[in-house]
């Protein structure tokens, strides 16, 4: 089943005026934001009473019940970044709603691919902050720290409630959402530095059901990223290499050639291989096992000066495409040194860098390091 996508768009006019515009890169931190959220686990298989014996069988949520010891702590910790020099502390809230299966669908992949057609958690997924969402289960009292992690600790009645929210009809008039195809709860992230405020949704998936071969989503981690001086332009094999990157000392970059950086991908810690859960193509058009895939791995780079090229990079070729992959990214640095903080310390220009790893399910993690540009 797949579902039609509302994209708005913002379109400014200037009579009189060249029609010309010039963006901010989408890697360099110029203002307040949320990078990335790691929730931990990612995915909640629960215990559940009132499921029929007969997977087939359509589910009725409001039959079910779950058992309290089966609902984990769910350990938050967002990625929040702002341009050096401001002096104001970041602080963040927390909010949860049942998710809209019904509400506008978040934008496609990196890979062009958008909603797998034939169903899953991916296809009933709305994009509704939980501002404008019909329940809230809470906020969370207080505020958090950059930096802090929470523990959001949901109940039976809260999953039950979005169950019975996370509801679809598909073409043949049967019903699906997250009883049969695993439901998205949505946590809110609400950041602010006093001026500027960012909100964020974060998805952990809860299972009512699950399948023989059936596994948890691990969160994807970067072991190591090496950096090289160079790449060969002709060939784009990387040259001078300089070591690995060392979240406690700056690597070194000229202002005029920057680095290359590459995150290393071992299978089984950075990508899995998994069966997703989809609708079949048969009657009785029920929840399936999907055939065997690999996950989907993508890389995003941020800096405080300076830039990335390219911003994000993906393990897998776009369907119907051939090639080499290429995970690397160049940082280039910013012309001068004008702006750049100077560390009290060691007297260095150090530009801050992060590298976010994400994959198909909603697992995510990240490293931080510094760069010092070198005056050429």
């Amino acid at each position: 089943m797949t579902r039609t996508k509302q994209l708005g768009v913002a379109l400014a006019l200037a009579l009189g005026a060249q029609a010309c515009t010039n963006f901010q890169d989408v890697s360099t931190v110029v203002d307040l934001r949320v990078l990335g959220v790691e929730a931990d686990p990612p995915d909640v298989f629960l215990k559940v009473t009132g499921l029929p014996p007969d997977p087939s069988t359509p589910i009725d949520p409001r039959g079910l019940g779950i058992d309290p010891a089966s609902i984990p702590p769910i350990h938050l910790t967002p990625l929040l970044a702002a341009p050096p020099g401001t002096g104001r502390a970041i602080t963040w809230s927390l909010s949860a709603c049942p998710n809209n299966p019904l509400g506008a669908a978040p934008p496609g992949s990196v890979m062009g691919g958008g909603m797998d057609p034939g169903g899953g958690a991916n296809n009933t997924v709305g994009s509704t902050l939980c501002d404008d969402a019909r329940v809230q289960f809470f906020p969370t009292p207080g505020q958090f720290a950059a930096g802090d992690t929470a523990d959001v600790q949901l109940t039976p009645d809260m999953l039950l409630t979005a169950f019975s929210m996370d509801i679809y009809k598909d073409q043949y008039g049967n019903y699906h959402g997250g009883f049969d195809l695993g439901m998205p709860l949505n946590i809110q992230v609400t950041a602010t530095d006093g001026v500027q405020m960012v909100k964020a949704v974060k998805r952990v998936v809860f299972w009512a059901q699950t399948f023989p071969d059936q596994m948890l989503n691990q969160i994807p981690t970067i072991p190591s990223v090496s950096v090289f001086g160079h790449r060969d332009e002709a060939t784009f094999d990387l040259q001078s290499p300089m070591g690995t990157l060392d979240p406690k000392t700056p690597a070194h970059a000229p202002l005029d050639t920057g680095l290359w950086l590459l995150p290393e991908f071992v299978e089984g810690v950075t990508g899995e291989t998994y069966r997703p859960t989809i609708i079949d193509r048969d009657p009785p058009y029920g929840a399936i096992e999907g055939d065997t895939t690999d996950e989907r791995i993508r890389y995003a780079y941020y800096a405080t000066a300076g830039h990335f090229d390219p911003p994000r990079t993906v393990n897998q070729l776009i369907p119907g495409t051939t090639g080499t992959i290429h995970l690397e990214s160049h940082y280039i640095p910013p012309a001068t040194l004008d702006g750049v903080p100077v560390d009290a310390a060691t007297g260095l220009h150090l530009v801050t860098i992060w590298i976010v790893v994400r994959d198909d399910r909603g697992g995510e993690s990240w490293v931080t390091s510094q760069i010092a540009l070198d005056s050429m």
